[in-house]
């Protein structure tokens, strides 16, 4: 996700940087919306990828010394493997004993293969990454889902996410001001935040709207757009910490202008987490009337 402002001077022109990023995010959104839109196998895959790629960067920034390739390509197919036993429901047992073989194979090779002063930290990242890139992989797979409904929830945590991100980058740089974690992100201010929150709202309920979905209780999806789009900036300032605690600046260079995939996609990790477990706890429904759909995230309580 985005800073709200640079921070530290750019050797770079602010118009080209700009350039540059909004090329990219346009790629990236025809990318999105064409497997958010096929669904099924080709959203499946399209997470296994997304997920090996989000592992490999995750290892290379955190393990100290570095883990051995074949190693760090190991545990970057584990999300995928995961996936695919939930994927595949015919066989979960089998395939959750695999993974799990797998799994215990890969500390094998990372006991094995660091410095024995350094093994027990570097598993320990490992595993944090498992779960930090795991979670959302499978909370998207699972808001996804088959059909319409499954589409237009995921689409809305995506527009709630990215609303936030765009609103706070811009609502940062034009007003500025006091800064909301100075000792974590140096770029991100309040003004950026609370910016951001308000293009969540605007963009949250302008879809609802467009999609004719029953908001009859404004004050409740309120509270899920705006508690959404602050999952999503503690997301965004998780991975500010992370990196900085290991000494980087990116998570990688994959995406111009953007960075790594982490960097693209920090603030949806705990956004798609927060809004599965919204959909699993219950308090979730779909109501489908004349082609009208309440999205599955969740309907007006009578």
């Amino acid at each position: 996700m985005t800073s709200d402002g640079p921070d530290k001077p750019q050797a770079k022109p602010v118009q080209s940087d700009l350039a540059t990023r909004v090329v990219s995010a346009v790629v990236l959104l025809a990318l999105v919306f064409a497997v958010l839109f096929a669904g099924g196998w080709v959203f499946t895959q399209f997470l296994c990828v997304l997920s090996i790629l989000a592992m490999h960067e995750w290892l290379t920034m955190t393990a100290k010394p570095q883990i051995p390739a074949l190693t760090r390509f190991m545990i970057s197919l584990l999300p995928a493997v995961f996936l695919s036993a939930f994927w595949d429901r015919g066989a979960e047992t089998d395939n959750m004993l695999i993974f799990i073989a797998f799994a215990l194979m890969v500390v094998a090779f990372v006991i094995r293969f660091t410095k024995a002063e350094n093994w027990a930290r570097n598993t320990l990242w490992c595993f944090g990454g498992l779960l930090y890139v795991t979670a959302p992989v499978l909370a998207l797979y699972e808001l996804r889902g088959a059909g319409v409904a499954g589409l237009q929830t995921v689409l809305i945590v995506f527009i709630i996410v990215w609303a936030a991100d765009t609103a706070a980058y811009f609502a940062g740089r034009k007003i500025g001001g006091p800064k909301l974690a100075p000792s974590i992100s140096p770029g991100k201010t309040w003004s950026g935040a609370l910016g951001g929150l308000a293009g969540a709202l605007i963009f949250g309920f302008g879809y609802l709207n467009l999609v004719s979905a029953d908001i009859s209780s404004i004050g409740l999806w309120a509270a899920v757009i705006l508690a959404i789009a602050i999952s999503s900036q503690f997301g965004d300032l998780f991975e500010s910490a992370v990196k900085r605690h290991v000494g980087v600046k990116d998570s990688g260079n994959l995406i111009p202008g953007h960075g790594g995939v982490l960097d693209r996609i920090d603030g949806l990790v705990f956004a798609a987490v927060f809004a599965a477990l919204i959909q699993w706890s219950k308090m979730a429904c779909s109501i489908e009337d004349s082609g009208t759909i309440a999205f599955g995230l969740l309907c007006p309580i009578s």
